[in-house]
């Protein structure tokens, strides 16, 4: 008898020790299912950038191209170290780039776009104004620079692109770039 009590304690051993390892792969499930949806959440806005830019592109008179392949000996991951600055990053003020050319044809929606689809999480009214501003102190746009209502400037802009499905309001005066699994909540 006492074979029999040594191999039931074995077995919840084992037990215990599977059940500790299956505890282990939920929590790192977990964590991968969340760094998943935040990579998501960064694709969706680029591919709404790239749309929005696309589309602009026949306004200043481009024809739209195919992003360059890599070159041979250069890496893709060298090419794209060109656009590095698209990359959405935790930092609170959204990154931006090129966003405004010499010319002004660049759009506030477009301007908007650009700094909604750099930042990694929705943003305030607010935050887009703020952002606007700090581009132009930095002399990267003209935006805004006679407008006497600029924060209604914004948000008018942020409902038409609502309206057209490239935005989703979040909340009240919170708006985030649409994403696939979203556009039917901004309809």
């Amino acid at each position: 008898m006492p074979m029999e009590s040594g191999a039931h304690s074995a077995v919840l051993d084992t037990l215990t020790l599977v059940h500790e390892q299956m505890k282990q792969q939920h929590e790192g499930c977990s964590t991968l299912r969340s760094q998943l949806a935040q990579a998501e959440g960064r694709l969706a806005r680029l591919e709404a950038l790239y749309t929005s830019l696309i589309e602009s592109l026949p306004d200043l008179g481009v024809s739209p191209q195919q992003p360059r392949e890599a070159t041979e000996g250069e890496t893709v991951e060298d090419r794209d170290a060109e656009a590095e600055d698209l990359t959405p990053t935790d930092d609170p003020q959204p990154a931006v780039t090129e966003v405004d050319n010499e010319s002004g044809t660049a759009t506030l929606p477009d301007l908007i776009m650009n700094l909604m689809a750099s930042a990694n999480r929705p943003l305030r009214v607010r935050d887009v104004l703020e952002a606007i501003n700090r581009l132009r102190d930095q002399g990267r746009t003209d935006k805004l620079r006679s407008s006497k209502r600029p924060t209604e400037n914004v948000r008018t802009a942020l409902n038409r692109l609502t309206r057209k499905g490239l935005v989703v309001k979040v909340s009240r005066g919170v708006y985030e770039i649409a994403r696939a699994d979203n556009t039917s909540e901004a309809a």
